[in-house]
């Protein structure tokens, strides 16, 4: 008997910046998870977080009203890398979401920051969001580079 039933595998959108600076000044500002409305006000109005490490929750209220709940689930400093996700995506276009942020040492004073984020899109299909992600994960990285006063080399996914 052939059963089916809905499955809609995980998409992946990446996006890298290299920046102008030493890793060892760049990850503070990546790696603090309370930072977000700080580092792109544009994007995110305010923010709180609730516990420490591994299972906080980030709550952030964006510019345009939405509100998200994120979770830590990872963060190896060691590494320079770490991964959270949505606790209900229910305000974007999908069902299920979460990132890896990873910092590379380039040497010659400058650092690679690859975000990656795996979602399933809302009804089977990815509509528009890459390019919600594409702006995200931008207005990120040039946050980033304004808060460290560095320059930055930006490169969505093709």
């Amino acid at each position: 008997m052939k059963t089916s039933h809905p499955h809609t595998p995980w998409r992946a959108y990446s996006a890298h910046a290299i920046f102008e600076t030493e890793t060892s000044l760049l990850w503070p500002k990546v790696a603090d998870f309370a930072g977000l409305p700080e580092l792109v006000p544009e994007m995110v109005a305010s923010g709180s977080v609730e516990g420490t490490g591994v299972r906080s929750v980030r709550t952030l209220n964006f510019a345009d009203g939405k509100s998200v709940k994120e979770t830590l689930i990872s963060f190896h400093p060691e590494l320079f890398r770490f991964a959270y996700s949505m606790q209900d995506p229910a305000p974007f276009p999908w069902e299920q979401y979460f990132a890896t942020y990873q910092l590379q040492a380039l040497g010659a004073g400058q650092t690679h920051l690859l975000i990656t984020g795996f979602y399933h899109p809302s009804g089977g299909e990815p509509g528009g969001v890459k390019g919600i992600l594409e702006g995200v994960y931008r207005t990120i990285f040039e946050g980033l580079a304004r808060a460290l006063k560095v320059r930055v080399s930006i490169h969505p996914e093709e």
